[in-house]
């Protein structure tokens, strides 16, 4: 039996992988950071005070690629399993993905506000054993069209009123982690550690292509934001002039008069008018009285 400080000899040792450690860590702090810190809602580089806006939806992101290479360390790194192997590779994911949903459905009892992350978590997992016996090619085609058309196809059978089948159904589809992004998310993952991250080579191209496609992704995002809170404030000042039209219409033709008389006119206008609305034959008997 190893000693506490063998073991802290030995750590970060083969077979750890220190950098996936290091992720880990970085996610959980990102979370953590998201939940608790006040964020404020807009990114700007020449503003450093912004800068804590980077854990808001990048530490879940990183989450989602950890559990895909999770899942390739869990499933022979390398190699692609086959047969019984592949077979025992899919039990030993739904049972863990069962376990990390537990988890977060007790967090969600727990009525708090936080969006919890396990249950998606636990789903990813169990949606994994439909690509865990995939090549890395074919990997990368299904991590590409999830990521470019499966926003749009969630939107499409939420819109079609698939949601109806269930509050789970449109809460997995667009809730605040949607499986579909999650799981094209975790395709990456699983692509790099079908690569073996522990070679510098995948190492560099992960970092080179996560930065280019983060940098794609803020430039991108930031514009769709803008454009996305021009089109809510054209949406809000329609429906603020439709009202206004139905208000004008409504009450224009029907004008609601005082209780005064017919025009507003008071006691004093009523008594003025009074023996003119009166009958002739009334006026008589009364000067005649």
């Amino acid at each position: 039996m190893s000693s506490p400080l063998q073991r802290l000899r030995g750590f970060g040792l083969p077979p750890r992988i220190v950098g996936l450690d290091v992720a880990r860590g970085i996610a959980v702090l990102g979370m953590v950071a998201a939940h608790t810190a006040e964020l404020p809602g807009v990114l700007i580089w020449n503003d450093p005070a912004t800068w804590i806006e980077l854990v808001n939806g990048r530490s879940s992101m990183l989450f989602g690629v950890l559990a895909g290479v999770s899942i390739a360390l869990m499933t022979g790194r390398g190699v692609v399993p086959e047969g019984p192997r592949l077979a025992r590779m899919r039990l030993r994911l739904v049972a863990r993905g069962i376990v990390i949903f537990a988890i977060g459905i007790a967090l969600e009892l727990l009525g708090t506000t936080i969006a919890v992350i396990l249950t998606f978590y636990g789903a990813v997992y169990a949606v994994a054993i439909l690509f865990v016996g995939m090549r890395v090619r074919t990997l990368l085609i299904w991590a590409a069209c999830l990521a470019l058309a499966g926003p749009a196809l969630s939107s499409t059978l939420l819109a079609l009123g698939v949601s109806t089948w269930g509050g789970g159904v449109g809460f997995v589809l667009g809730g605040a982690y949607s499986i579909v992004a999650w799981t094209a998310l975790m395709l990456v993952g699983l692509v790099l550690g079908r690569l073996d991250i522990t070679r510098r080579r995948t190492a560099a191209l992960g970092l080179a292509v996560g930065v280019a496609l983060s940098a794609v992704g803020i430039h991108r995002g930031r514009d769709m934001g803008v454009a996305a809170a021009r089109h809510r404030a054209a949406l809000l000042e329609r429906r603020v002039e439709r009202r206004r039209l139905l208000h004008r219409r409504v009450h224009g033709r029907h004008r609601p008069r005082r209780a005064g008389g017919p025009r507003g006119e008071g006691v004093r206008g009523l008594r003025r008018r009074l023996p003119a609305l009166l009958p002739r034959g009334r006026e008589r008997s009364g000067e005649r009285g």
